[in-house]
């Protein structure tokens, strides 16, 4: 209710002060009226001023009862098409509403502000401003407060533990995994992970460090059997030569032929397993048996609250510095950002289409019912609120209407004395 009692504070004196005024303008021309007819016979000339004054009186006459029949009954008496504006109230609030909805709503009108104001310019000039950077670091920084007092409270700490514990014992974790083997097996990705593991054994397999360590090992082996051999490491280093030449050209082999009975046997493996996950119940049994050994394992839940606790600690302690590292690291990504897509246009035309496309969408989606609104809180007023409303806005320039109503209806009133004086003398 302020702004209807600020309104009525500023707009209702200088609105009584002008109707105060019109009425006065009433009275006078009214008073200069009678006076002039009772001087008429003695004094002819002020035939003009009492006619100046007659027009002026019926043109102030008029006036007052346009402007307020336009918001109630004239001396309270039922005059038809008086009260306008109580009477059409649910006319005008669906005319307003359509007006509003289709003009000021219409998707070219908005969708013209929208790219006048250019989205993706003005967003990347207001990240790249330091204060604007500084202020999402600490809004940041305030939210993982918000964010950590809220799960130190052990009512969320109970919430989360339930449902989370409880989505993971519904969850089937080895069709879960067969499902996301299976996507990550698509067009062949699992050959390309064989490639680079081979690759990496020839690679490892090449390095002297490799063969010495094979070579000792090799030896090691054969101590027991070369006793009277004083070769051992010459035999345990070409063996091992041996060993890494022959796997880097099975490797090599392999890497070279996409056919390779290897990779088919990759591929069969892969298949089988994903298809055992699927839909094997012994493997969806050994997976739930492994899910409930690890959520029923105290330690594992001791460990993982500690590990918590640590990092809460952490968190807390960076960001109650006034110095905090994350708000730093926010801010300094903040105006990395307004930078980047400052300088980067097609990123900034992207932002605009999409807003562009959204904004669309919004308002064809909402336009009728923004419309709808307005015409229905405008059928909501009392009359008596809406009248003195409008009053308020715009009654001050009616009473103006009223004032120039009397000053013009006075010198109409001039010309047609005259007129009316000049076609006699003829």
């Amino acid at each position: 209710m302020e702004p209807l009692l600020d309104l009525e504070t500023d707009k209702g004196p200088a609105l009584s002060r002008i109707k105060w005024i019109a009425t006065v303008l009433l009275v006078l021309v009214t008073a200069v009226f009678i006076v002039c007819r009772l001087l008429e016979a003695r004094y002819p000339g002020v035939a003009v001023i009492a006619a100046f004054a007659e027009a002026a009186m019926v043109g102030a006459l008029a006036d007052w009862f346009a402007v307020v029949a336009l918001f109630r009954h004239p001396m309270g008496i039922p005059i038809p098409h008086t009260a306008i504006i109580p009477k059409n109230k649910a006319r005008i609030a669906d005319n307003l509403g359509s007006f509003i909805a289709s003009n000021f709503l219409a998707t070219d009108t908005i969708l013209g502000r929208i790219r006048a104001f250019d989205p993706g310019a003005r967003l990347a000039e207001w990240l790249a401003k330091r204060e604007v950077a500084g202020m999402l670091g600490a809004y940041a920084a305030k939210g993982m407060v918000f964010w950590l007092d809220a799960v130190e409270d052990r009512r969320v700490q109970r919430f989360l533990h339930d449902t989370i514990v409880a989505q993971l014992k519904s969850m089937d974790f080895a069709h879960l995994s067969g499902d996301l083997l299976d996507a990550l097996t698509q067009n062949g990705r699992h050959q390309r992970l064989l490639d680079k593991s081979l690759k990496l054994a020839s690679a490892l397999m090449r390095r002297k460090e490799t063969r010495r360590t094979l070579a000792n090992l090799i030896g090691t082996d054969l101590n027991g059997l070369l006793k009277a051999i004083n070769y051992n490491n010459f035999i345990g280093d070409y063996a091992a030569r041996k060993v890494a030449l022959g796997i880097a050209r099975f490797v090599k082999d392999v890497a070279a032929d996409e056919q390779h009975p290897l990779r088919q046997r990759f591929d069969r493996f892969v298949q089988d397993f994903i298809s055992k996950l699927k839909s094997d119940p012994e493997f969806r049994t050994r997976g739930q048996q492994i899910r409930d050994e690890i959520l029923g394992r105290p330690e594992i839940a001791h460990y993982l609250g500690e590990l918590w606790l640590q990092l809460r600690t952490w968190l807390r302690g960076d960001l109650q510095n006034p110095d905090s590292k994350i708000k730093a690291q926010v801010t300094a990504a903040m105006l990395e950002l307004g930078k980047k897509l400052g300088a980067d246009r097609a990123m900034q035309a992207w932002i605009n289409e999409n807003v562009l496309a959204l904004a669309g969408r919004l308002v064809e989606q909402n336009r009728e019912k923004a419309g709808n609104f307005i015409a229905e809180q405008v059928r909501a007023w009392d009359e008596r609120h809406m009248v003195r409303q409008l009053e308020l806005n715009i009654g001050k320039d009616l009473q103006y209407i009223r004032i120039n109503g009397t000053l013009v209806g006075g010198l109409v009133g001039l010309l047609l004395f005259g007129f009316t004086t000049l076609i006699r003398g003829w």
